[in-house]
């Protein structure tokens, strides 16, 4: 991989990071009312190790075909 390569992959995970949140906060503003929510760095570590996997996966699947 090269530079560009991997500011694309830092910029997917940053879009997939700010999805993941706005998905958090509407499933907390529906379950307990407006407010700002925040997830404890476990979980946000959870959901980053998810989103890196996803994009790996994609990657390699792409290098692959």
């Amino acid at each position: 991989m090269d530079d560009k390569d991997w500011q694309d992959f830092w910029n997917a995970f940053d879009a997939e990071t700010d999805k993941a949140e706005e998905w958090f906060q509407e499933e907390n503003i529906k379950a307990h009312g407006n407010g700002h929510y925040f997830m404890s760095s476990d979980e946000l570590w959870e959901v980053q190790q998810k989103i890196i996997r996803k994009l790996v996966d994609a990657k390699l699947r792409e290098n692959n075909t």
